[in-house]
C-alpha cells in the first residue's frame, strides 16, 4: 500500500518524461496518427522518396494478438488466485 501511495504521489508531482525517452517502451493509442511520420523517416534512412513508397494498408491485429488483453487477463487471474489462496 505504501508503494502504491508513493507511486501516485511521485507521478503527480513530477513532470512527464520527454517523448524520445519513452518512445518504444509505452503503449501508444495514436499509432495511426504516427504512421506518416514513420514512413517518412524510413524513406529518408533508405534513400527513397516518400512519393515512391507504396500505399500501406494498416489493419488492426486480431484481439488475441493484442498484448493489452493478455496483460489484463493475466492480472485478473493473479487477483483471482490471490483471493482464492490468500
Amino acid at each position: 500500500m505504501v508503494a502504491f501511495a508513493a507511486t501516485v504521489v511521485v507521478t503527480l508531482l513530477t513532470e512527464p518524461p520527454e517523448e524520445e525517452k519513452v518512445e518504444g517502451i509505452t503503449w501508444e493509442s495514436d499509432f495511426h496518427a504516427k504512421v506518416g511520420a514513420i514512413v517518412e523517416e524510413r524513406a529518408e534512412t533508405n534513400g527513397t522518396k516518400v512519393t515512391a513508397m507504396p500505399d500501406i494498408a494498416i489493419t488492426m491485429p486480431p484481439w488475441y494478438l493484442n498484448l493489452k488483453y493478455w496483460a489484463t487477463g493475466i492480472l485478473a487471474v493473479q487477483i483471482a488466485l490471490l483471493f482464492f489462496f490468500g
